[in-house]
């Protein structure tokens, strides 16, 4: 079994940071959308009968790997809009929608 180098331990480290904050990006948007449709006073039922993207809307806002399409549909189902926004720390913001 071959050992690991320093900046290999480095890289895998680098990539479980990333990924963790990717996941808990993706919690945010779940948490959020449940909150935004709780504030419209809209069951899970009633967003899929506003054209939500699919019916089942519980499940939806579990998923880790919603598709931007159909976020974006449950967001204007909600009267909103969706605007992505990227942020670096050597560059200025960048609208991605």
């Amino acid at each position: 079994m071959e050992r690991q180098t320093e900046e290999e331990r480095r890289e895998k480290m680098r990539q479980l940071r990333r990924r963790a904050e990717a996941r808990r990006v993706v919690v945010r948007v779940q948490e959020n959308l449940r909150l935004l449709r709780r504030e419209r006073g809209l069951t899970p039922g009633e967003m899929a009968a506003l054209r939500a993207a699919r019916p089942n809307l519980s499940a939806l806002e579990a998923r880790a790997d919603m598709e931007l399409s159909t976020l974006a549909s449950l967001v204007t189902a909600l009267g909103g809009t969706l605007e992505i926004t990227v942020r670096f720390p050597d560059r200025k913001e960048l609208r991605l929608v």
